[in-house]
């Protein structure tokens, strides 16, 4: 076999190191996507239980995978925050009462229906 025999087969063989080494990165980049990318693109955070901050259910669990191909992962549900505080609410300012012994007084955002949540005295 001359030099340009050689030379073939080394492009072969450097041509199909490439193409392995791009196929590699391609699957270690989509393995490791984190769980609760989509949740984290809502502003939300992906717990096990609401962390009883002001915290709402955003609409999603947090999953990774598809189902039937690989593996299909659950890491918890979708909380986040949408009813922002305003200065004219003394209390709390959230959608749905933050527990025993707190009485809505007016809205904060009517729009989002966040209500301003006071504790009785």
């Amino acid at each position: 076999m001359g030099s340009s025999g050689i030379n073939a087969e080394l492009v072969k063989i450097m041509g199909y190191l490439a193409a392995c080494l791009v196929f590699y990165g391609l699957c270690i980049s989509l393995s490791s996507a984190a769980c609760g990318d989509e949740c984290r693109a809502k502003g939300g955070r992906c717990l096990w239980k609401n962390p009883g901050d002001g915290s709402e259910f955003l609409g999603s669990y947090c999953r990774e995978g598809k189902w039937g191909e690989g593996e299909y992962c659950y890491c918890g549900t979708c909380y986040g925050r949408t009813c922002e505080q305003t200065p004219t609410c003394n209390g709390k300012c959230q959608k749905a009462s933050p527990g025993y012994g707190y009485t809505s007084s007016s809205y904060c955002n009517e729009g989002l229906g966040c209500k301003c949540w006071e504790k009785k005295t």
